[in-house]
């Protein structure tokens, strides 16, 4: 989800839930000063190829906060749509996106 700008994820989530039998899901990394700190220091022990040491850092800064989910998703909701947003372990949201 970090790879779109809030507009162009709100389009996204519009024009694709009629092609949703039941639910869209998506599991979002979370972004905050913690999980770029862990990230950072698991990549200085792990063989991790500094390519995706920098996609890593870079997804992180990227991602959002449950606020910013809550506004993107209650602007691209209409009367066809609800949506629920879970924390989940390791810095992640599990969002669930339901065809009414």
């Amino acid at each position: 989800m970090y790879h779109y700008t809030n507009e162009q994820l709100q389009t996204f989530i519009k024009e694709n839930i009629s092609n949703v039998k039941k639910t869209m899901i998506f599991s979002e990394l979370k972004r905050g000063v913690l999980p770029y700190i862990l990230f950072k220091l698991a990549t200085l022990f792990l063989p991790i190829p500094t390519m995706a040491k920098t996609d890593g850092l870079k997804a992180i800064k990227r991602s959002f906060k449950k606020n910013e989910l809550q506004t993107i998703l209650s602007r691209a909701q209409n009367d066809t749509i609800s949506y629920n947003i879970l924390s989940i372990p390791y810095f992640r949201f599990l969002i669930q996106i339901q065809r009414a």
